[in-house]
């Protein structure tokens, strides 16, 4: 996180004793300033354009592949997206101090 972004949500959040904050745009974020973030008192964060993109891309992938262009049934050609998707989201639990969290 830069110095300055630290400081000032270090700022925000003593003055604001109990309340929750939340990043939005959270995606492409570097581990460390994520991991710096919820130091600070950060407990929401929004990795939606990430998630996207990532579908979008493995997707794309999978539909220029000469072995399924010509498929048509999305539950043949979506695994690969899903599980994309499904990485990220492990990946982020791990990252967020979430995994066995209800």
């Amino acid at each position: 996180m830069v110095d300055e972004d630290g400081k000032l949500l270090k700022r925000i959040a003593g003055a604001l004793p109990g309340k929750f904050l939340s990043l939005h745009g959270g995606s492409g974020i570097p581990d460390d300033q994520i991991r710096a973030a919820i130091k600070l008192g950060v407990v929401k964060i929004n990795i939606n354009s990430e998630l996207r993109v990532t579908f979008h891309e493995a997707l794309k992938k999978t539909l220029e592949d000469k072995s399924t262009k010509d498929e048509v049934a999305i539950y043949k050609i979506t695994p690969p997206a899903i599980e994309a998707m499904q990485k990220i989201v492990e990946d982020k639990i791990l990252l967020f101090g979430s995994a066995g969290k209800m």
